[in-house]
């Protein structure tokens, strides 16, 4: 019962590591895409989709 705790356990650590190493990357990549459309794009893209 024991090796399938410590396995368990190894599983859940390598969980948290990747889930770790994820946040850290999307957080590396926050403000990346800003100004990249121009001011009025929402307002002219909810034009467009009302038409």
């Amino acid at each position: 019962m024991r090796l399938v705790q410590v396995g368990a356990d190894a599983l859940h650590a390598d969980e948290q590591r990747t889930n770790a190493l994820i946040l850290e990357r999307l957080d590396s990549l926050a403000g990346a895409g800003s100004g990249m459309f121009g001011d009025d794009y929402l307002a002219d893209l909810r034009e467009e989709w009302s038409t």
